[in-house]
């Protein structure tokens, strides 16, 4: 599967069997990753509640950073028991 880039830049996985490399242009991903695994976080009702303001964008601020931290680890978790594995995260952009 090749996703193709919009505008900016993307990271790029070019398959070599089952091999992944990294570049700069696109997304290449192996016939052998055939599954996606989602993972949603929760984020303080209240505190969105009062967006726009300083106690929603810290909120978001702390969603999106516990998805990052567990995208990476479990990805690296993965990786550990053999597979191939792509941290991504809204928009998958560098």
């Amino acid at each position: 599967m090749l996703l193709a880039p919009g505008k900016g830049k993307y990271h790029t996985f070019i398959a070599d069997g089952d091999k992944l490399e990294q570049g700069e242009d696109r997304w290449q991903i192996t016939p052998s990753m055939n599954r996606v695994i989602v993972i949603a976080f929760e984020e303080d009702y209240e505190a969105i509640m009062n967006s726009p303001g300083k106690l929603a964008s810290a909120a978001t601020g702390d969603g999106y950073s516990r998805m990052a931290v567990t995208s990476f680890k479990l990805s690296e978790f993965i990786r550990v028991l053999g597979y191939n594995a792509i941290p991504a995260g809204n928009g998958m952009r560098k």
